[in-house]
């Protein structure tokens, strides 16, 4: 996990724990610091048959964030304008083992909690020469999910990656074929989503964004090939990646490419 996020500028792990004994049930907390800008935090279990909970609180003792997911690993966020002292609660379940716990710092450049999460999905596939496309911000909208096609040429790769701030409760995407079914998705109860897909043969997709809450929301696209996605969607205004090139002009259909997410 480190390398591709130092590969974007954030700096070297710091270690809170290294090693630190857990039993199922067990609740152990620690004390970090956060600010001035935004910090990762995140914690590996020893033995995969273990289960990892993040939770994050402030001075004041209120959640800022958490992490339950079912896995071995997990990780919380936090910006702030001056130095906190904020508590991580860690939870284990499954069987007896330790853990390591480290905060890697964001760049400077990393402003917002929206920031950091679209950083820390895109890190691993930018690390691997994938390129932004597009980059859509808009409003969160209780109406009707985000639309938008999809065409993937043979041999071409995609990865998207949605975040919401802190007012987003939860961010799906999904990636379904011409009729209807269902290719790829990621569907977790985070404010935040990542999926990827590679073709062997020319594709036509749906990509599709549902979401709960309110807020504000970036959608990134990074590919592989010379794709090209338009810029305009319905309900909300968007804008080409910096540095990318412009949409080809040719091309009926907006696309993109895509690929297995990355270990």
């Amino acid at each position: 996990m480190a390398a591709p996020l130092q590969n974007r500028g954030f700096a070297p792990p710091l270690f809170v724990s290294r090693d630190a004994a857990i039993v199922p049930g067990e609740v152990r907390t620690h004390d970090v610091v956060i600010g001035p800008g935004c910090a990762l935090i995140a914690g590996a279990a020893s033995h995969e048959g273990m289960d990892l909970d993040l939770y994050l609180a402030d001075d004041a003792g209120r959640e800022v964030d958490r992490d339950t997911a079912v896995q071995s690993t997990a990780r919380v966020r936090a910006c702030r304008d001056q130095p906190s002292v904020m508590r991580v609660a860690v939870k284990g379940y499954g069987r007896d083992g330790a853990y390591a716990l480290a905060l890697l710092r964001a760049p400077d450049s990393v402003t917002s909690i929206q920031a950091l999460r679209v950083e820390e999905a895109t890190a691993p596939y930018r690390l691997r020469g994938y390129t932004p496309r597009f980059v859509l911000n808009a409003e969160l909208r209780q109406e009707s999910p985000f639309r938008r096609t999809v065409v993937l040429e043979a041999g071409e790769c995609l990865a998207v990656a949605a975040a919401g701030d802190e007012e987003a409760e939860d961010l799906d995407l999904f990636l379904r074929a011409t009729d209807g079914a269902l290719v790829v998705s990621d569907s977790g109860p985070d404010p935040y989503a990542t999926l990827s897909r590679c073709a062997e043969v020319r594709e036509v997709l749906s990509l599709e964004l549902h979401h709960h809450g309110r807020g504000r929301f970036a959608l990134h696209v990074l590919e592989t090939g010379e794709g090209a996605v338009r810029t305009e969607a319905t309900g909300a205004e968007s804008s080409p990646a910096p540095g990318a090139p412009p949409p080809a002009p040719s091309r009926r259909d907006p696309s993109t490419p895509g690929d297995p997410p990355p270990e």
